[in-house]
């Protein structure tokens, strides 16, 4: 529509209507009656229709216009409140496990929630306006380990803030908590002088002059234990008491099973190694995790406390790169290196090529087939970034071959006609992790890559524990070159296969040889049935011309080296 309207307008504006506009103007005059007005409008009308009329080979053979492709509406996923609060856990454990880190931010605010219930209640209730004397009623005595905080309930409803500044100076940004090593907040001088001063876990007028004090009472008002199972009942159940949590932990999860998992879901530590308790070490990083959610005002700094600004300034906080340079090393203690002195994979290594091979056989390639064939081996490579079609392009026959002589274990399905042999060969989940292995250990710069976006795009679940795998793998779990050892075997492998084929080369030779001997006459007078089945020189050579085809065709799969095939793919890739 848009040509034909510029179209239009050329043929208005075009010079010989002008002029003719422009004549007929100039003959007009200013006595114009009322039918020459008509008249005038008439000639108009006549104008405009020869101009339609120019146009209908314009309309006859309009030029469509072109289609543009409405972009994609870029889907905004709406953040939830607790989404903040996974983000700082994320931010301090950025390997850990997706779920858990949700389901923690998801218990930070509601941890938060209670804490401004409970602030709001009191402001209701009772008074915060209170003396140095009336303070001292909330000074804390110490029982049984625990530390038990008595209210005066003296006092209004109007609520006033102490003069003495926050016991947590480090930042003003509650994220500070999660980064900070140090998450205790230290009491300042003159709370271990005797002072009162205002608790933001609980909002009530406290003395406290020991570390250890200071410690149980904000652990008692921030309820840091949780249950990290997110399909829990008790899952968002806020345990003051260590003890208690562990209690549930083991009652209804198992812990004692989830220890021998041997890693942190969060920082990915092997505690086994480390000979630290599971349970112990998982609710330090759930203390941690609690004083995020401590009200913002929790976190100011006070410009008339010197000794609190010393304290800040004296403790420094990680850096991002050393923050990486840690959840790196976590994630290499976990991984650890994936082959053995025998060059065998680890039971970590097998278990995620065991992920892996379900993962290709339920949502790689044709969902219908759930073996481990070449098309679907093919389709795994293409999926991470690779091509290995001229390996898996090959017979049948010729891939089985291959994974017999390097011990992978397979078996053959049967083809299209059930009636026929079993020819498809099919790798086992034992064969695949074989198979993966020695290509690992052939071309490490080739597949370390492969791992690494398989991890980072798919769900895989680990078998040993039932968890899902970290996201990232270290290149360092894998060999760094070619192994010389394993490269040597292969082509052992390679020229055992040679003379295989070329043995059964021989035998075809032979038996060609003995059913048809090379004779046109009959070597027995009246033997017609022998001359019968006598053959030309010509027949011979066509069916031992058969064999070496035959063996030709199986060479070639074994007759370049392995740097050679690689190549190959990559110029294919490229």
């Amino acid at each position: 529509m848009d040509i034909l309207l510029d179209a239009a307008r050329a043929t208005v504006e075009s010079e010989d209507y002008i002029q003719q506009v422009s004549s007929e103007s100039e003959d007009s005059t200013d006595e114009l009656t009322g039918c020459d007005k008509i008249e005038s409008h008439v000639r108009d009308l006549q104008i405009f229709m020869r101009c339609l009329v120019d146009l209908t080979e314009t309309l006859a053979s309009a030029v469509p216009d072109p289609h543009y492709d409405d972009p994609k509406p870029v889907q905004v996923e709406s953040l939830e409140p607790h989404h903040l609060y996974a983000g700082l856990i994320r931010e301090k454990f950025p390997f850990g496990d997706v779920k858990i880190v949700d389901h923690l931010g998801k218990s930070n605010l509601r941890r938060y929630q209670e804490i401004i219930a409970r602030k709001e209640a009191m402001v209701a209730n009772e008074s915060k306006s209170q003396t140095q004397d009336e303070a001292q009623a909330y000074e804390a005595s110490t029982i049984a380990g625990e530390t038990i905080w008595q209210d005066s309930g003296l006092g209004t409803s109007v609520p006033t803030f102490s003069k003495y500044p926050s016991s947590y100076v480090p930042s003003r940004r509650s994220s500070t908590a999660l980064k900070n090593p140090d998450w205790i907040p230290k009491l300042t001088a003159e709370a271990v002088a005797g002072h009162a001063f205002e608790c933001f876990g609980c909002g009530k007028m406290v003395v406290i002059k020991k570390e250890v004090d200071w410690k149980k009472h904000l652990i008692k008002d921030l309820s840091p234990y949780n249950c990290t199972a997110p399909d829990c009942t008790d899952a968002f159940t806020l345990f003051s008491e260590k003890y208690r949590w562990i209690r549930h932990m083991k009652a209804e999860h198992e812990a004692e099973s989830i220890s021998q998992s041997q890693c942190c879901p969060l920082c990915l530590v092997n505690t086994h190694d480390e000979k630290e308790d599971f349970l112990s070490h998982l609710s330090t990083h759930l203390e941690e995790i609690s004083v995020a959610a401590l009200p913002r005002g929790a976190f100011d700094d006070s410009d008339s406390d010197e000794e609190s600004r010393k304290d800040a300034n004296s403790t420094r906080l990680p850096s991002r790169n050393e923050t990486a340079k840690k959840s790196a090393k976590n994630l290499l203690a976990f991984w650890g290196y994936m082959f053995e002195p025998d060059k065998t994979p680890t039971r970590l290594f097998n278990a995620l090529n065991h992920a892996m091979a379900t993962h290709i056989m339920h949502k790689i390639g044709d969902p219908n087939v759930p073996w481990l064939t070449p098309q679907k081996m093919a389709s795994f490579y293409k999926a991470v970034g690779g091509d290995y079609d001229s390996v898996f392009e090959l017979p049948n026959e010729s891939i089985s071959y291959i994974w017999q002589a390097t011990g992978c274990e397979h078996t053959l399905l049967p083809d299209k006609d059930k009636f026929a042999p079993p020819s498809i060969p099919t790798l086992t989940i034992d064969g695949f992790s074989r198979w993966q292995s020695i290509e690992m250990l052939l071309g490490p710069e080739e597949h370390v890559p492969y791992y690494q976006f398989a991890l980072s795009n798919w769900d895989l679940i680990n078998p040993l524990t039932n968890k899902p795998f970290p996201m990232q793998i270290p290149a360092e779990s894998f060999p760094l070159e070619r192994d010389a050892e394993v490269d040597r075997w292969h082509k052992s492998c390679a020229e055992q296969l040679r003379k295989e084929v070329n043995q059964r080369e021989k035998e075809a030779y032979k038996e060609a040889a003995y059913k048809y001997p090379i004779s046109d006459e009959s070597h027995f007078e009246g033997d017609v049935e022998r001359k019968d089945r006598s053959a030309t020189k010509s027949d011979l050579q066509s069916d031992v011309e058969g064999a070496r085809s035959d063996r030709n065709r199986q060479k070639r799969v074994f007759s370049s080296n392995r740097a050679e095939t690689t190549s190959r793919r990559r110029s294919a890739k490229r």
